[in-house]
């Protein structure tokens, strides 16, 4: 059983030697590496090594192709993912075209305006493997003809031949300047996986299950780290390229995505890239052939959000930066919290108490106190998690996904400022409660109410950090967001736990003031800066006519609650109510807003030259619009700005012509249109008025953008 274990070991101790020889002599002679040809391109520089100085008739030889990216630019892996083109060559020696085949190292993940890919970035060596033609002769042509596509927020493809001569001999010299290159790129590869490995995958129920069967001690070994290792399948139309995150068992890795929206078939056989990274941080991958399920393996396994939060539960703290983060957000979140008006005079009255009784009283109703607001916190919590469990969606992670919770979310941030900037008041009926209980009540009874009571009053009050904390807290599993509700209850009671230690400090905490207010209207600024930021995305998913009516339902919310502030101490209940009835009335508006328009669709012509001259000459504004399939920047310009139904209604209202060219295969027409106007790779929109006159819009587009330049391409 362990024999295939053990010879994988050994392969791998000998890869790990070869990896720090690679190092090694990358790190003496890296500055000798000769490559035979090399040339600088668009963003990328290429560089062309060969394994042998000296090349045998009939041998086997590689070369390797490397490709140093601008930052943030990157090129694709053999399968790209949601867009994109791998890169593609063609080895000629002497005239003769060899078969010769890609070796990939192991990509990473690519997601740029939400469309996932795998490729490269930075420095890559693809390595391609021939063997030399018998009848070479004493000189060995080389010609390699090689073409990419490298990718930003535009795409650019490339091509170019690399011509180098090499000479041939009975007997062949291997590279001494060029070993550290080969050897730093064959310890990038993926390696097969032994005998005692084998994967399976399952479909059911519009989704694929993938499993990864071996010893335990393999698996122990190669992931140490399940929360940050990958899945990366060697197939375009199966599953979703989207990460899901991977769910160790005994024996067993598994993982679950989305059938892919362009499946047609299940594969008979398909290659697999378990990845993790190593010591140094470089991914790892075993690669492994994997084949259809004979039986169901998905019990246990859930959805893709179910194993998220799975992976996120048994995720290693060391590796959840975003899980401290939270807890110090949090923490800071509480300790500001107290320096709320509406929380601030009960902590004082408390403290000035203490003024009057031994250290020992003010220690035990300190620590009562704490206790109070930690549990109080902690039942929050629990009582978030009771109704998530019953099937409500509670958190911030999906509601960008929603314009009704966006503009929701808008109105709480914009009511929530008006709150700080001292126009309308929550939670005065609670703030006297508390006050009463300081008074009638000073041991640790009454410190623990007030503990509660303090933490109730809190929850109108929005501390800055807490936002972030909390919507991370609330979609993560229970252990996790309890964690973070429990931060937050250390920071809040934090003045208090420091009572407790040190109980003379009571004398020297500040006194409420005037200080109290400035520092509330401050920190009402973020409140309408998140507002705004809301009411920006919100713009994006719907219309500048959502958009008003939003503002319209911000402005009754706003006249109806600062009016019944004005009059929340006077005799006046039926005009209290009308204050109410007119805040409520902004639900009208707001539902305006959300609502669900028919879908529309666009109807785009094919771009031709003598289509695009037609539309022209019918004195119509014309909307040209050039992408591909691979070219990320386009599909997020076509789901953001250029489809649905408010772009539909704006170009059937202006009369616009759409022509579209898709340049995802070489297309000569479009290549000449794109050097009409400078562009040497798509995006690129153009927009002609009825007379004739083309306005080139920007690489990365907004519905507003767009609207308006179709509003002047209408005009003239």
């Amino acid at each position: 059983m362990y024999d295939g274990l053990i010879s994988y070991l050994r392969h791998q101790a000998k890869r790990t030697r070869l990896l720090g020889i690679g190092l090694l002599l990358g790190c003496i002679g890296a500055s000798n590496a000769a490559p035979l040809a090399k040339g600088e391109f668009e963003h990328v520089r290429i560089s062309v090594f060969s394994e042998h100085d000296v090349l045998q008739p009939a041998g086997n030889t590689r070369i390797a192709i490397q490709f140093e990216h601008e930052t943030h630019w990157h090129t694709y892996w053999q399968f790209p993912g949601d867009s994109g083109l791998p890169t593609k060559h063609v080895l000629r020696v002497n005239g003769q075209t060899l078969e010769s085949v890609l070796r990939w190292p192991v990509p990473k993940p690519l997601v740029v305006g939400g469309i996932h890919n795998i490729g490269y970035e930075g420095t890559s060596v693809l390595l391609s493997e021939f063997a030399v033609p018998n009848d070479a002769g004493n000189t060995a042509q080389v010609e390699l003809d090689l073409s990419w596509l490298i990718c930003k927020e535009e795409c650019i493809p490339g091509r170019a031949q690399f011509q180098f001569e090499l000479p041939v001999a009975q007997l062949a010299q291997l590279s001494a300047n060029n070993a550290s290159v080969f050897l730093a790129a064959q310890s990038k590869l993926p390696m097969p996986a032994p005998d005692n490995v084998r994967a399976e995958f399952f479909i059911k129920a519009e989704r694929v299950w993938f499993r990864l069967q071996a010893p335990a001690e393999l698996l122990a070994e190669r992931f140490p780290d399940i929360s940050a290792s990958q899945l990366f399948v060697a197939d375009n139309t199966l599953a979703a390229v989207a990460q899901s995150p991977l769910l160790a068992a005994a024996g067993s890795l598994s993982t679950v995505r989305d059938l892919h929206e362009s499946f047609v078939a299940a594969p008979a056989a398909l290659e697999l890239l378990w990845a993790s990274p190593s010591k140094t941080g470089q991914l790892q991958a075993i690669s492994v052939l994997a084949t259809p399920a004979s039986a169901d393996f998905s019990a246990g396994i859930g959805s893709p959000a179910d194993l998220a939060n799975s992976s996120a539960a048994t995720a290693p703290p060391t590796q959840s930066t975003t899980f401290f983060w939270a807890l110090l957000l949090a923490f800071g979140g509480g300790v500001i919290l107290n320096l709320m008006p509406c929380v601030f005079p009960v902590l004082s009255l408390k403290v000035l108490g203490f003024l009057e009784v031994s250290p020992a009283a003010v220690r035990v109703q300190s620590l009562a106190y704490s206790g109070g607001v930690i549990i109080s916190f902690l039942s929050i919590g629990l009582l978030w998690l009771s109704v998530r469990g019953a099937g409500a969606q509670l958190g911030w992670g999906f509601q960008l996904q929603s314009s009704g919770l966006i503009a929701t979310l808008a109105l709480l941030m914009f009511v929530l400022g008006l709150s700080m900037s001292g126009l309308v008041h929550f939670g005065y009926r609670l703030q006297s409660l508390s006050q009463q209980a300081s008074a009638s009540d000073s041991g640790w009874r009454g410190a623990f109410f007030n503990g509660v009571l303090a933490c109730v009053i809190a929850s109108p009050c929005t501390a800055p950090m807490m936002g972030t904390a909390l919507g991370y807290a609330l979609v993560q599993p229970a252990l996790i967001c309890l964690s973070v509700l429990l931060a937050l209850g250390l920071g809040f009671a934090a003045p208090m736990l420091l009572l407790a230690i040190k109980p003379a400090y009571a004398a020297r905490m500040p006194k409420p003031g005037a200080w109290m207010q400035t520092l509330k209207q401050a920190l009402a600024v973020p409140m309408y800066l998140s507002a705004i930021w809301l009411l920006w995305i919100f713009g994006q998913q719907r219309d500048i006519d959502s958009v008003a009516l939003l503002l319209v339902a911000a402005t009754l919310l706003a006249i109806g609650l600062i009016w019944r502030e004005q009059l929340r101490f006077g005799d006046g209940r039926l005009a209290r109510l009308a204050a109410l009835g007119l805040a409520a009335l902004a639900l009208i508006p707001l539902y305006g807003a959300i609502r669900v328009a028919p879908p529309a669709d666009v109807q785009w012509q094919a771009y031709s030259a003598s289509t695009l001259q037609q539309a022209r000459a019918q004195q119509q504004p014309v909307l040209v619009q050039m992408t591909a399939a691979w070219c990320v920047t386009c599909k997020v310009n076509e789901r953001v700005a250029m489809s649905g139904p408010t772009f539909a209604a704006l170009l059937k209202k202006h009369e616009v012509v759409a022509i579209k060219g898709d340049w995802t295969r070489e297309d000569a027409a479009i290549t000449s249109y794109l050097r009409t106007y400078g562009a040497s790779g798509v995006p690129l929109v153009v927009l002609y008025s009825k007379r004739g006159t083309p306005e080139v819009l920007p690489q990365v587009l907004t519905p507003s953008l767009v609207a308006a330049a179709v509003r002047r391409a209408a005009e003239n």
